[in-house]
C-alpha cells in the first residue's frame, strides 16, 4: 500500500519518523523522506518513481520546521 504526503506528514509528526536529530530510516520511504528533508537530493528526483509521495512530504516538513516532532525526553538546555 502506498501513502499519500499528507498521510507521510502525519506519520513525521506523530514521530514515527523519528527527528531531524534523530532520523528513522528503517524503510525506503523514510530513507527518501529523509534524503529530501536534509537536502541532499530533490524532490523532483524521485517524480516517477513510487516514494514520490515521501520526497514531497519530506520537501513539505523542511519548509514548515515548526511541524517538528518533540523528541519525549526534552531536557532543559543550560544558560552559561
Amino acid at each position: 500500500m502506498t501513502l499519500t504526503t499528507d498521510q507521510i506528514l502525519d506519520l513525521y509528526r506523530s514521530g514515527s519518523y523519528g527527528t531531524p536529530d534523530a532520523p528513522v530510516r528503517s524503510s525506503s520511504p523514510k530513507q527518501v523522506f529523509w534524503s529530501v528533508y536534509f537536502g541532499h537530493r530533490k524532490a523532483s528526483e524521485y517524480s516517477r518513481t513510487i516514494h514520490y509521495a515521501a520526497a514531497q512530504a519530506g520537501a513539505i516538513a523542511k519548509k514548515s520546521k515548526t511541524n517538528q516532532p518533540s523528541r519525549s525526553l526534552d531536557l532543559p538546555r543550560r544558560t552559561t
